[in-house]
């Protein structure tokens, strides 16, 4: 049985869908919206899960290596 949030991430998803086709100006049924409601909601509900991810701070300047010959400005 489905989760009260993977119903949530799923009503989210339908009506984002549909948000999106009537923008578009295209017509889908409702067993089609529910479809594609499926696999954008696991998609909604895997990002949410990362964005709980804490990420240590790294200097950006470590980081960073130019690519190609030194410029001449």
């Amino acid at each position: 049985m489905p989760t009260m949030a993977t119903q949530m991430e799923k009503a989210a998803a339908l009506k984002l869908l549909q948000e999106m086709a009537v923008e578009q100006g295209v017509m889908l049924s409702a067993d089609r919206l529910q479809a594609l409601a499926q696999p954008l909601a696991a998609l909604r509900a895997g990002f949410a899960r990362l964005d709980h991810l804490v990420v240590g701070e790294a200097e950006p300047a470590m980081h960073f290596r130019p690519v190609g010959p030194p410029r001449s400005d």
